[in-house]
C-alpha cells in the first residue's frame, strides 16, 4: 500500500498510467491499490485490465504477442486519448480465468476526461502506442519464486495437472521475456 501510496502522489494529475510485468506478478493488485490511493487523494480513476484483450485459445498463435488482440487494445487507447467529451461509456470484455477466454459479457466502464486510466496488463510492452501515451509507465518487480508459486497455484485452480501447469509455466517463462520498458518506474514487490 505504501508503494500506491506513493506512485499516486506522483501521478495524481496524469490521464494515462500504465502498469505491467510479466504474469502473476502482481498488476492487478497493485492497480486496485493505485486507484485506492488515487481516490484517497480526491482523484477519481478507473482500472482497465488489458486481459480481457487475450484471445480464445483457438485464435491465438504460437507466440506471447499472438495470445492478444493487439489491434483493439490500439482502438481502445485510441478512444482514450482522443475523446473530448466530459464523459466516456465503454463495453470492455472481461477475461474469464477459468475458462481462458474473454467472457462474453461485457463490462461498462465510465470514463471522464479529469480522471486517471489506469492500464494494466501483460501486453502493455507490445503496443508502442501505450507507451508514447502513457504519463507513468509502472514496472512491477517481483521474486521469480513467489511468481512461478502464484502460476502454478491459479493453473492449479484451473483445473490444470501438476506437470502440465509446470510445463507451462516454462513455455510463458521463454515466451514473456519481457524487460522493464524505458522510461519506467519500477516497484519490487
Amino acid at each position: 500500500a505504501a508503494k500506491a501510496e506513493e506512485i499516486a502522489g506522483e501521478c495524481q494529475s496524469h490521464r494515462i498510467v500504465t502498469i505491467t510485468a510479466p504474469a502473476h506478478a502482481g498488476k492487478s493488485s497493485f492497480a486496485s491499490a493505485l486507484a485506492e490511493a488515487l481516490q484517497h487523494l480526491g482523484r477519481a480513476s478507473r482500472v482497465i485490465s488489458l486481459d480481457g484483450f487475450i484471445h480464445p485459445p483457438a485464435l491465438r498463435g504460437g507466440d506471447f504477442a499472438s495470445r492478444h488482440d493487439l489491434a483493439a487494445i490500439r482502438e481502445l487507447l485510441e478512444v482514450i486519448r482522443s475523446t473530448r467529451e466530459s464523459r466516456l461509456t465503454l463495453e470492455i470484455s472481461h477475461y474469464n480465468r477459468l475458462r481462458r477466454e474473454p467472457s462474453p459479457k461485457r463490462e461498462r466502464v465510465n470514463l471522464s476526461k479529469d480522471m486517471t486510466v489506469i492500464l494494466e496488463g501483460v501486453a502493455v510492452p507490445l503496443v508502442q502506442e501505450i507507451l508514447n501515451s502513457s504519463d507513468m509507465v509502472v514496472w512491477i518487480n517481483t521474486d521469480e519464486a513467489i511468481r512461478k508459486a502464484r502460476f502454478l497455484r491459479d493453473y492449479g485452480w484451473r483445473g490444470d495437472p501438476p506437470c502440465e501447469a509446470e510445463a507451462l509455466w516454462e513455455q510463458r517463462t521463454l515466451d514473456e521475456s519481457l524487460t522493464p520498458p524505458p522510461f519506467s518506474r519500477i516497484i519490487n514487490l
